[in-house]
């Protein structure tokens, strides 16, 4: 596992990522772009198992993203960067799965989960199965479930960091 300050996946450190937080909770408008950009397709990622629809994806991200902007000056240091904005994306997606279903007809269903996009090659028919597989599990799991493993094992989270995130 990574420590404070080495990145993941080619991620800013821990330490940068405070730093960039400190520039946007100052205004700092080129280093929000910077933060929103280091975080979109993370955030996307996650977001697509639990609300399968695209532009309520990329709705959370951005509600996200808005309230970063807004609140950075508000984090207080006590866990990562990460989990602090992956919390308030588990939040907003909570909330807005909640405004879905409340608007939804009576007897209509919100899909949740979704497959992602699988490399071509040899191996892209196995892999799409065994992606298949392991979606449909989740898929069989509670939300609060199926987040707690996403957060663990496709993201990389501790348990203290999943408690954070999830309240």
């Amino acid at each position: 596992e990574a420590d404070a300050t080495t990145p993941r996946e080619g991620m800013l450190t821990q330490d940068d990522e405070r730093a960039l937080l400190a520039r946007v909770a100052a205004g700092d408008r080129g280093a929000f772009q910077r933060f929103y950009t280091g975080y979109h397709r993370r955030l996307g990622r996650f977001l697509r198992r639990i609300v399968a629809r695209h532009e309520l994806v990329e709705e959370i991200v951005n509600d996200t993203m808005f309230v970063v902007w807004q609140k950075a000056a508000d984090f207080r240091g006590d866990s990562r960067v990460s989990t602090w904005v992956f919390g308030i994306a588990y939040r907003r997606a909570l909330k807005t799965l909640k405004h879905v279903r409340d608007a939804a007809p009576p007897g209509a269903t919100v899909q949740e989960g979704e497959l992602e996009r699988l490399p071509a090659g040899e191996d892209a028919v196995d892999q799409r199965e065994q992606r298949q597989w392991i979606d449909r599990g989740l898929a069989a799991l509670p939300l609060d479930q199926r987040v707690a493993i996403e957060l663990a094992y496709f993201m990389g989270n501790s348990c203290e960091e999943i408690a954070a995130i999830v309240d």
